[in-house]
């Protein structure tokens, strides 16, 4: 049985050309960039030239960015770097964060740090709490561009120019791993301070990513081998560089097709769901967001079951973020600071694609979650 993937926001495959270029430099580049020899030497000169396509595609400088593993590592950076504070202050955060960075928050409160959740009804942030919480001491304001639960787009323009009025000191951090290929932004416009990426979210090799930093230094917790700038160390892999480079190009290339094509999907999905009162979707169409990830939740029904019934019929999806599908409470947390109920949380169900998606890849999914939801008589919750 042929499957059909509806998890993009948890991994894409990797794509020919990236998969074919990562071969290519890794049989040709065998140095060490941080070797002297030639063979450093010529790794050093490729990593510089990938540094500067980077630049390039992003519209950054070069000296902005550090390549990482990826999101997860590039959050840790970020967070870990508030260890050197003498006098630790505030943070603020989403309620829309990821597990790498609320994984955090034991380790800052033992640390000092006042940890306050802002929460984001129906997947957008309350810049009325955020206001209310922004005091001189908030030295941290995480905010991501994109929730990979709800593929709601945050106004992070709105937030830096909160966050400057009431704290010169803090810095905002943005987690834009769900942003790349899926909505049109600009680093620079945005006014973050660092911001973070994923190479595997948009067809590239996992294990590479990206960090973001709008000054260009970072006191880090440790610098290592001095990669990096000494921001990120550890031996640069050239291949996963070179690769993302192509990923990178291929997801930002005539974007805005992509994306229009991306609406189009979204609303024939959403209109073949129609009549099915056992499915809600909770995902925004009116607000600010991407077309490519859609939650919706079956009603009188586990999310995390009703998929494992999707799969037995060839569909993969997430009942919820990939990275908390282990922890339930956690995913169910999300949805209560988004202002859903316990059970809408209990049933969630995250759809998402990209541009290659058909209609009747989409129509099969639709049909299936009428199919499927009508059998088990499941009944619309009061």
């Amino acid at each position: 049985m042929k499957r059909l993937y509806f998890d993009t926001a948890a991994t894409t495959a990797m794509g020919e050309r990236p998969l074919e270029v990562y071969r290519e430099v890794a049989q040709k580049y065998i140095g060490n960039p941080s070797s002297l020899h030639k063979e450093g030497r010529e790794a050093a000169k490729k990593l510089a030239e990938e540094r500067s396509t980077t630049a390039r595609l992003l519209k950054v400088n070069e000296k902005q960015l550090f390549y990482t593993s990826g999101a997860t590592e590039s959050n840790a950076i970020v967070l870990t770097s508030l260890l050197w504070k003498r006098n630790p202050g505030r943070i603020l955060l989403s309620s829309l964060e990821h597990s790498s960075i609320t994984g955090f928050i034991p380790l800052l409160e033992r640390s000092g740090f006042e940890v306050i959740t802002i929460k984001a009804p129906g997947g957008y942030l309350d810049f009325e709490v955020l206001e209310k919480e922004l005091t001189e001491k908030t030295q941290l304001v995480c905010v991501p561009l994109v929730s990979n639960l709800f593929g709601s787009v945050q106004d992070l323009k709105r937030v830096t120019k909160l966050v400057r009025e009431c704290s010169l000191q803090a810095h905002i951090h943005c987690d834009a791993v769900q942003a790349l290929g899926k909505i049109d932004f600009n680093l620079t416009e945005l006014g973050v301070d660092s911001a973070s990426f994923s190479g595997h979210k948009f067809r590239g090799p996992r294990g590479i990513g990206l960090l973001y930093l709008q000054s260009g230094s970072l006191q880090v917790a440790s610098s290592g081998g001095g990669q990096e700038g000494g921001i990120r160390g550890g031996t640069e892999s050239l291949p996963s560089i070179a690769a993302l480079n192509v990923a990178l190009e291929e997801s930002l290339n005539n974007l805005d097709g992509k994306l229009a094509r991306g609406r189009e999907l979204r609303s024939f999905f959403e209109e073949a769901l129609q009549g099915c009162s056992a499915i809600e979707v909770l995902s925004s169409s009116d607000k600010a967001h991407t077309p490519f990830i859609i939650t919706i939740s079956v009603k009188g029904f586990m999310g995390e079951v009703f998929s494992r019934i999707l799969w037995d019929r060839g569909f993969c999806l997430s009942s919820g973020s990939a990275c908390s599908s282990n922890s339930p409470k956690t995913n169910q947390t999300l949805f209560m600071n988004a202002s859903y109920t316990p059970s809408q949380a209990a049933g969630s169900l995250r759809i998402s694609f990209d541009c290659d998606t058909s209609e009747e890849e989409l129509l099969s999914l639709a049909t299936a979650l009428k199919e499927e939801s009508g059998r088990l008589n499941l009944e619309p919750r009061l």
